[in-house]
C-alpha cells in the first residue's frame, strides 16, 4: 500500500472519529497515532477530587477535567481490547493520570492553606451522568483561584496584564461546621514570556465544574 493510500484512510478514520485532520508524513506518524489514540477518550471525562480538612471537618473541591491532544493518559500499548477497558473503568494508577501545570498549580494553591490536601483521579464515562448525579447532588460552597504572575515575571510583562478566575465546587461533608464559606485562592506563577500565562489559560478551556456537567443548581 503507497503512502497516498495510508493518507487517505487515515484521513477517513480521523473525520469519523471527528478529529481535525493531520497531513501525515514520516515526521509526524507518531504524533497521529496519539491524536487517534486520544480521540477514544471523546466520552469520559477525568474527575480531580482533592480532599481537605480542617479541624474535624473534611470537604472535597472536585473539577473536571477533558481529555486532549496533550492532557491524557500514559498509554500501555501491549493490552488488548478486553484488558484496556478494564483498566479504563477499574484499574488505573493514580500516576497514570495526567498531570498537568494546572492541576499542579491548584494542588500548590490549595496546600498553602491545607497542607494536608490530597488529590487523586478516575474516569467518569458521559454514559454515567444520570447514575451519578444523587452523589453530587449535596450541599456545596465555590473555591475561587486566581492566576496572576509573580513580581519579577510582571516587570517583563506588558502593562494591564490580565488576570484569569476560575472556580470549583466544594463538596462540604457536614456544612453545620467550619470549613462552610467559599475558599479563596492564589496561583502565582513563574513566566518567562506572555505565552507561559496563555498555557494556564488553554488548561481552563478544558476544566469544567462538576454541578455543571451534571446540570446541578
Amino acid at each position: 500500500m503507497n503512502q497516498n493510500s495510508i493518507d487517505c484512510i487515515l484521513k477517513n478514520f480521523l473525520k469519523e472519529k471527528n478529529v481535525q485532520s493531520i497531513k501525515t508524513n514520516v515526521s509526524n506518524r507518531d504524533l497521529l497515532v496519539d491524536e487517534i489514540k486520544s480521540a477514544d477518550n471523546n466520552n469520559y471525562k477525568i474527575v480531580k477530587t482533592i480532599s481537605i480538612k480542617r479541624c474535624d471537618n473534611s470537604a472535597q473541591l472536585v473539577y473536571l477535567r477533558d481529555f486532549s491532544f496533550t492532557y491524557k493518559k500514559n498509554t500501555q500499548d501491549n493490552m488488548s481490547d478486553v484488558e484496556r477497558f478494564n483498566y479504563n473503568v477499574n484499574g488505573i494508577p493514580e500516576e497514570d493520570y495526567p498531570v498537568d501545570k494546572l492541576d499542579e498549580a491548584i494542588m500548590n494553591a490549595v496546600r498553602l492553606q491545607f497542607p494536608e490536601a490530597k488529590m487523586r483521579s478516575k474516569l467518569l464515562a458521559c454514559s454515567e451522568i444520570d447514575n451519578i448525579k444523587s452523589q453530587y447532588n449535596r450541599f456545596t460552597k465555590k473555591a475561587y483561584f486566581t492566576i496572576h504572575p509573580d513580581l519579577k515575571s510582571c516587570s517583563m510583562l506588558p502593562n494591564k496584564f490580565p488576570l484569569k478566575r476560575f472556580e470549583t465546587d466544594v463538596f462540604i461533608d457536614n456544612y453545620k461546621r467550619q470549613i462552610c464559606n467559599d475558599l479563596y485562592f492564589d496561583i502565582i506563577i513563574n513566566l518567562d514570556n506572555v505565552n507561559d500565562y496563555y498555557d494556564f489559560v488553554d488548561g481552563l478551556k478544558t476544566l469544567c465544574s462538576m454541578k455543571r456537567f451534571l446540570g446541578i443548581n
